[in-house]
């Protein structure tokens, strides 16, 4: 089941993806075999509602500094057809994806549409777990 998150997440992959090919298109940037990048929800939200890393992990691959590959992308992202309004860069490179209001809208009617099936899964095809909780010891390593 494929959740507004995770079409999010997944536009926001083929964006960057598709920014560093253009990049290269034009001599910007060379390619090479790109490393996995990550795309998460940042736990600050002063650093936008998804980040992503691609040119803090491409830089080694693409023999440039993250800055450059962050700006890169951010000259050649298309952001057509997604619910990103705008992306910033970040410190030595990371790139923070701002959602439009049609995000939270497309939420919203999910939850209306699903109703009490909202939020359901079939993770773990209805195999049983145990859950434990353990206090962690704050004076030494977990």
């Amino acid at each position: 089941m494929s959740t507004i998150v995770s079409k999010v997440n997944d536009s926001i992959k083929d964006a960057v993806l598709n920014a560093i090919k253009n990049s290269n298109m034009l001599g910007e940037i060379p390619l090479e075999e790109l490393p996995n990048f990550t795309v998460e929800r940042p736990a600050d939200s002063s650093h936008g509602d998804f980040a992503c890393n691609a040119a803090m992990v491409w830089a080694r691959a693409l023999k440039n500094a993250p800055i450059k590959i962050a700006k890169a992308i951010e000259e050649n992202i298309s952001l057509d057809g997604t619910y990103i309004e705008k992306i910033e860069i970040a410190g030595p490179g990371f790139i923070n994806f701002y959602l439009k209001d049609e995000y939270y809208a497309a939420i919203i009617n999910d939850v209306l549409e699903k109703d009490d099936n909202y939020g359901t899964s079939n993770v773990g095809n209805g195999k049983k777990v145990m859950v434990e909780f353990v206090s962690a010891n704050p004076t030494g390593p977990m």
